[in-house]
């Protein structure tokens, strides 16, 4: 659902944002990372942290999914409080595109459950009274079909993916197809220079992902050309992107990584890994610079929402880490702070 602009402008705008800053959580994930212990224990530490609200009530039962829930809630309320009464201009795309990434999560999880043929509980989801997520409960609910489950959510170009193949691994590339969109337009819409760079490392990212992704299933002719329709980069080749995904040529998306790293590529990780971390460290680097260049624009929510992002990604980087028992040099490469 597109938010609508009901405040007074640019300036109302930067400066709620500015102050919602303060809600990033960098600094507890740095302590965290001082403290980090490959056990299941570490969880705990969390409850101390601004999400610990968000947590459950019960000693001892953090997991990585309750955590990636608590962090989503917490983003989803923060980004809500500091900018839905304030949103003008390309701050409305921009919001928007964020807001899908926590929709298209909990609608893959639904449509999921319905390839499993089982019912979704509310607790798996973060936003469960979102209208798309609804509408797709009630189709899970009513039909068991995923693609009607993404057709109600107003999904389509990902529903005519998931009507041709019915597969897991297709849902999360369909839905990721989705959330691409979303940000492509958002980054098109941009006029700043930070911001653009910001976004356009996000649609760098969904790309990558995607791409690899689909050149790995080597699913129909129909389905990469949905892709392509939709398929932008920012520093990325998209032509070489595109013709390497539909040899289904892994090695050849990897050199195009590999060309497109800012920084060195960590030992033990693949091309696009490294590709996706350096993005993200580069991207807090640019979000907060987005506070000091981009002054009074409406581009400051992409600021501060993707600082939001990237704290509830790095809080669930170090959850998963410390599940499976992940030594402390190879999360410090994953996170995106230094």
């Amino acid at each position: 659902m597109k938010a609508a602009f009901k405040g007074p402008g640019p300036i109302y705008l930067y400066t709620k944002a500015f102050i919602a800053k303060s809600k990033s959580y960098e600094d507890d994930l740095r302590s965290l990372l001082s403290q980090y212990q490959p056990t299941r224990d570490f969880l705990e530490l969390f409850r101390a942290t601004k999400i610990g609200r968000y947590l459950p009530g019960e000693r001892g039962v953090i997991d990585p999914a309750s955590l990636e829930r608590a962090a989503y809630k917490y983003y989803t309320v923060v980004a809500r409080e500091a900018l839905e009464d304030s949103l003008t201009g390309s701050a409305v795309t921009i919001y928007d595109a964020y807001q899908s990434i926590v929709t298209a999560r909990d609608v893959e999880i639904i449509a999921r459950a319905a390839l499993q043929g089982r019912e979704v509980r509310l607790e798996e989801l973060i936003a469960p009274e979102a209208p798309q997520v609804f509408m797709a409960r009630r189709a899970g609910e009513e039909t068991g079909d995923p693609s009607r489950v993404l057709r109600a959510a107003g999904m389509k170009r990902a529903a005519e993916i998931v009507a041709r193949r019915r597969s897991s691994e297709l849902v999360t590339v369909a839905v990721d197809i989705e959330v691409l969109g979303k940000f492509v337009q958002a980054y098109e819409e941009a006029s700043t220079l930070t911001a653009k760079k910001l976004l356009g490392n996000r649609v760098d990212i969904l790309a990558a992902r995607t791409s690899f992704t689909l050149a790995s299933l080597a699913p129909e002719t129909e389905i990469m050309e949905a892709y392509e329709a939709v398929l932008e980069t920012h520093m990325l080749p998209k032509d070489k992107v595109i013709e390497a995904m539909r040899n289904k040529d892994r090695e050849s998306l990897e050199r195009i990584f590999t060309e497109h790293i800012p920084g060195r590529i960590p030992e033990g990780f693949n091309a696009l890994d490294a590709l996706v971390f350096g993005l993200r460290r580069e991207n807090r680097r640019l979000a907060k610079h987005v506070f000091i260049r981009e002054v009074l624009t409406p581009e400051t929510a992409a600021g501060l929402l993707e600082l939001l992002l990237l704290d509830t990604e790095d809080a669930i980087a170090m959850a998963l880490s410390s599940y499976s028992g992940q030594p402390r040099e190879i999360l410090a490469n994953m996170v995106s702070f230094q």
